[in-house]
Protein backbone atom coordinates (compact mmCIF):
# COMPACT_ATOMS: atom_id res chain seq x y z
CA UNK A 1 0.00 0.00 0.00
CA UNK A 2 1.80 3.11 -0.83
CA UNK A 3 2.02 5.77 1.49
CA UNK A 4 -0.75 8.37 -0.50
CA UNK A 5 -3.60 5.56 -0.28
CA UNK A 6 -2.69 5.06 3.60
CA UNK A 7 -3.38 8.65 4.06
CA UNK A 8 -6.36 8.11 1.82
CA UNK A 9 -7.40 5.65 3.69
CA UNK A 10 -6.66 7.03 7.43
CA UNK A 11 -8.52 10.38 6.13
CA UNK A 12 -11.59 8.25 4.99
CA UNK A 13 -11.45 6.73 8.57
CA UNK A 14 -11.42 9.99 10.58
CA UNK A 15 -14.02 11.66 7.82
CA UNK A 16 -16.58 8.70 9.23
CA UNK A 17 -15.82 9.38 12.44
CA UNK A 18 -16.48 13.41 11.41
CA UNK A 19 -19.51 12.46 9.76
CA UNK A 20 -20.68 10.81 12.73
CA UNK A 21 -20.30 13.64 14.94
CA UNK A 22 -23.69 14.95 13.45
CA UNK A 23 -24.72 18.56 12.95
CA UNK A 24 -22.67 19.62 16.08
CA UNK A 25 -19.43 18.79 14.16
CA UNK A 26 -16.44 20.42 14.25
CA UNK A 27 -12.61 19.44 13.70
CA UNK A 28 -11.83 20.77 17.21
CA UNK A 29 -15.05 18.45 18.43
CA UNK A 30 -13.70 15.55 16.16
CA UNK A 31 -10.15 15.78 17.90
CA UNK A 32 -11.13 15.67 21.30
CA UNK A 33 -13.13 12.98 20.34
CA UNK A 34 -10.19 11.06 18.97
CA UNK A 35 -8.04 12.26 22.19
CA UNK A 36 -10.95 10.77 24.21
CA UNK A 37 -10.82 7.31 22.01
CA UNK A 38 -6.85 7.31 22.50
CA UNK A 39 -6.06 8.23 18.60
CA UNK A 40 -3.66 10.60 18.30
CA UNK A 41 -4.40 13.56 15.47
CA UNK A 42 -2.90 16.29 15.62
CA UNK A 43 -5.79 19.58 15.27
CA UNK A 44 -3.56 20.47 11.81
CA UNK A 45 -3.58 16.83 10.39
CA UNK A 46 -7.13 16.83 10.34
CA UNK A 47 -7.13 20.23 8.87
CA UNK A 48 -5.09 19.31 6.30
CA UNK A 49 -7.15 15.53 5.39
CA UNK A 50 -10.12 18.22 5.48
CA UNK A 51 -8.78 20.24 3.29
CA UNK A 52 -7.06 17.50 0.72
CA UNK A 53 -9.86 15.09 0.82
CA UNK A 54 -12.56 17.58 0.77
CA UNK A 55 -14.57 16.69 3.78
CA UNK A 56 -17.15 19.45 3.35
CA UNK A 57 -18.32 18.73 -0.14
CA UNK A 58 -18.32 14.75 1.23
CA UNK A 59 -20.02 15.24 4.37
CA UNK A 60 -22.44 16.79 2.63
CA UNK A 61 -22.80 14.18 -0.20
CA UNK A 62 -23.96 11.74 2.83
CA UNK A 63 -26.02 13.93 4.17
CA UNK A 64 -27.75 14.39 0.89
CA UNK A 65 -27.67 10.68 0.37
CA UNK A 66 -29.15 10.05 4.10
CA UNK A 67 -31.84 12.12 2.81
CA UNK A 68 -32.72 10.41 -0.27
CA UNK A 69 -32.69 7.33 1.68
CA UNK A 70 -34.94 8.25 4.31
CA UNK A 71 -37.18 10.02 1.63
CA UNK A 72 -37.47 6.68 -0.29
CA UNK A 73 -38.65 4.93 2.65
CA UNK A 74 -41.18 7.19 3.01
CA UNK A 75 -42.12 6.67 -0.60
CA UNK A 76 -42.31 3.09 -0.60
CA UNK A 77 -44.43 3.38 2.47
CA UNK A 78 -46.80 5.49 1.31
CA UNK A 79 -47.01 3.43 -1.47
CA UNK A 80 -47.68 0.19 0.31
CA UNK A 81 -50.62 2.32 2.26
CA UNK A 82 -52.25 3.18 -0.52
CA UNK A 83 -52.03 -0.32 -2.08
CA UNK A 84 -54.04 -1.41 1.01
CA UNK A 85 -56.64 1.30 0.83
CA UNK A 86 -56.98 0.85 -3.00
CA UNK A 87 -57.43 -2.96 -2.09
CA UNK A 88 -59.73 -1.84 0.87
CA UNK A 89 -61.76 0.43 -1.26
CA UNK A 90 -62.32 -1.84 -3.79
CA UNK A 91 -63.82 -4.73 -1.31
CA UNK A 92 -65.78 -1.77 0.10
CA UNK A 93 -67.56 -0.77 -2.67
CA UNK A 94 -68.32 -4.67 -3.78
CA UNK A 95 -69.72 -5.16 -0.49
CA UNK A 96 -71.69 -1.81 -1.26
CA UNK A 97 -72.54 -2.77 -4.87
CA UNK A 98 -73.87 -5.85 -3.32
CA UNK A 99 -75.95 -4.64 -0.80
CA UNK A 100 -77.35 -2.07 -3.06
CA UNK A 101 -78.53 -4.61 -5.58
CA UNK A 102 -79.99 -6.52 -2.53
CA UNK A 103 -81.79 -3.33 -1.42
CA UNK A 104 -82.77 -2.69 -5.27
CA UNK A 105 -84.60 -6.40 -5.52
CA UNK A 106 -86.61 -5.51 -2.53
CA UNK A 107 -89.31 -3.56 -3.89
CA UNK A 108 -91.03 -2.58 -0.50
CA UNK A 109 -88.07 -0.92 0.42
CA UNK A 110 -87.09 0.79 -2.50
CA UNK A 111 -90.77 2.23 -2.19
CA UNK A 112 -90.48 3.31 1.86
CA UNK A 113 -87.09 5.61 0.23
CA UNK A 114 -87.26 9.35 0.31
CA UNK A 115 -85.89 10.85 -2.66
CA UNK A 116 -82.86 12.34 -0.40
CA UNK A 117 -81.92 8.80 0.56
CA UNK A 118 -81.60 7.42 -2.94
CA UNK A 119 -79.66 10.51 -4.14
CA UNK A 120 -77.11 9.76 -1.42
CA UNK A 121 -77.11 6.36 -2.45
CA UNK A 122 -75.98 7.17 -5.50
CA UNK A 123 -74.10 9.99 -4.72
CA UNK A 124 -71.53 7.37 -2.57
CA UNK A 125 -71.49 4.64 -5.53
CA UNK A 126 -70.41 8.05 -7.78
CA UNK A 127 -67.80 8.96 -5.01
CA UNK A 128 -66.34 5.63 -5.04
CA UNK A 129 -66.09 5.60 -8.22
CA UNK A 130 -64.03 8.59 -8.42
CA UNK A 131 -61.82 7.73 -5.46
CA UNK A 132 -61.18 4.34 -7.21
CA UNK A 133 -59.91 6.87 -10.39
CA UNK A 134 -57.94 9.08 -8.59
CA UNK A 135 -56.07 6.14 -6.40
CA UNK A 136 -54.62 5.16 -9.73
CA UNK A 137 -53.16 9.09 -10.35
CA UNK A 138 -51.69 9.11 -6.62
CA UNK A 139 -50.33 5.76 -7.12
CA UNK A 140 -48.69 7.16 -10.57
CA UNK A 141 -47.73 10.43 -8.65
CA UNK A 142 -46.16 8.26 -6.04
CA UNK A 143 -44.07 6.03 -8.76
CA UNK A 144 -42.82 9.26 -10.66
CA UNK A 145 -41.73 10.11 -6.72
CA UNK A 146 -39.63 7.04 -6.75
CA UNK A 147 -38.18 7.35 -10.15
CA UNK A 148 -36.95 10.74 -9.22
CA UNK A 149 -35.35 10.29 -6.04
CA UNK A 150 -33.54 7.48 -8.32
CA UNK A 151 -32.46 9.99 -11.03
CA UNK A 152 -31.11 12.08 -8.35
CA UNK A 153 -28.88 9.69 -7.33
CA UNK A 154 -27.44 8.37 -10.22
CA UNK A 155 -27.05 12.33 -11.15
CA UNK A 156 -25.28 12.66 -7.81
CA UNK A 157 -22.60 9.96 -9.17
CA UNK A 158 -22.37 10.69 -12.56
CA UNK A 159 -21.32 13.98 -10.84
CA UNK A 160 -19.17 12.37 -8.49
CA UNK A 161 -17.18 10.18 -11.40
CA UNK A 162 -17.20 12.89 -13.60
CA UNK A 163 -14.41 14.59 -12.23
CA UNK A 164 -12.14 11.22 -12.81
CA UNK A 165 -9.75 11.85 -15.93
CA UNK A 166 -9.09 8.34 -16.29
CA UNK A 167 -12.01 6.88 -18.97
CA UNK A 168 -11.56 3.41 -18.11
CA UNK A 169 -11.27 4.05 -13.86
CA UNK A 170 -14.30 7.00 -14.64
CA UNK A 171 -16.53 4.01 -16.53
CA UNK A 172 -15.54 1.66 -13.45
CA UNK A 173 -16.44 3.79 -10.89
CA UNK A 174 -19.94 5.21 -12.42
CA UNK A 175 -20.57 1.33 -12.89
CA UNK A 176 -19.60 0.07 -9.58
CA UNK A 177 -21.63 3.20 -8.27
CA UNK A 178 -24.84 2.14 -10.00
CA UNK A 179 -24.66 -1.25 -9.44
CA UNK A 180 -24.65 -0.20 -5.54
CA UNK A 181 -27.77 1.69 -6.26
CA UNK A 182 -29.76 -0.57 -7.63
CA UNK A 183 -28.87 -3.01 -4.83
CA UNK A 184 -29.56 -0.67 -2.42
CA UNK A 185 -33.21 0.50 -3.68
CA UNK A 186 -33.44 -3.50 -4.13
CA UNK A 187 -32.68 -4.60 -0.65
CA UNK A 188 -35.41 -1.88 0.01
CA UNK A 189 -37.71 -3.14 -1.99
CA UNK A 190 -36.98 -6.56 -0.15
CA UNK A 191 -37.55 -5.50 3.44
CA UNK A 192 -40.23 -3.44 2.86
Amino acid sequence: MTSHSRTSTRSDLLLAVYFELGAERSLALLHSRLADLGVRTSLSTLKRYSSKFDWPRRVAEFEAQATRRREGGHLKTALAIHDRQSQLARALQGAGGAALQQLIADAARIRDMKPADIARILELGMRAEREAAIGSTDRRHLAVSMANLVTEEVVALFERVNTITDEGSRARAFASGLDAIVDEHLRAEEAS
